[in-house]
């Protein structure tokens, strides 16, 4: 089980959230953790009113999936206090005044409206975080690869201007010697000749 409570056998233990040892003989609530491929399992201890309102929705949450499973197992209604149990590792060793306590300590944070407010807010905003983060990332990305492309796209722009100056340096220039050249006036010379004669010819034969 992820989560536990006992009475506590000493007073070594310390509270994660306070930094203050925890009494002899008063109830601890921890949530479990395993060190990977060793097969321990290890506890991050609390005081009963240490253990905040996140984690005690992250049991309620665990309460809930047992509660659904043994709904779809037999139609059975598993009551809060008996899918805690399950939950909490430990709790069905407590004397019923502690176990009160611990049901009470749950019902307290997960239903009022003022102890939960807190760890939604924490919630929504780390969400809100890591989705600005990310925006900044793809932004960052983008801009990269932007930057990547002008610069391999440059002189594919440059030599594509120059092609194109040249191309019409040349075909100027080929134009203004095909018109300026002796041979190509002396053909306009002759043509221009030729249409006037025959003009003067076409005009004294109407007389």
């Amino acid at each position: 089980m992820p989560f536990c409570v006992a009475l506590a056998k000493s007073d070594h233990a310390v509270c994660k959230h306070c930094d203050k040892h925890i009494p002899q003989g008063s109830v601890k609530i921890a949530t479990a953790f395993h060190y990977g491929g060793t097969g321990y399992t290890g506890h991050v201890w609390n005081h009963l009113k240490c253990f905040n309102a996140g984690q005690w929705r992250n049991v309620h949450g665990r309460v809930q999936e047992v509660q659904q499973d043994a709904m779809e197992l037999d139609g059975h209604v598993m009551s809060d206090e008996v899918a805690l149990e399950q939950v909490l590792e430990g709790l069905g060793d407590l004397d019923d005044e502690h176990k009160e306590r611990i049901y009470k300590a749950n019902a307290r944070v997960i239903k009022d409206p003022a102890a939960t407010p807190e760890a939604e807010r924490m919630a929504r905003q780390l969400a809100n975080d890591a989705k600005a983060a990310q925006e900044r990332y793809m932004a960052d990305i983008e801009a990269r690869a932007d930057s990547v492309m002008a610069r391999i796209n440059a002189p594919v722009r440059t030599s594509a201007r120059l092609a194109a100056s040249a191309v019409s340096r040349v075909a100027s220039a080929d134009t203004r010697r095909s018109i300026t050249s002796p041979k190509r006036q002396e053909r306009l010379t002759t043509t221009s000749s030729g249409i006037s004669d025959g003009y003067k010819t076409d005009v004294s034969n109407l007389h």
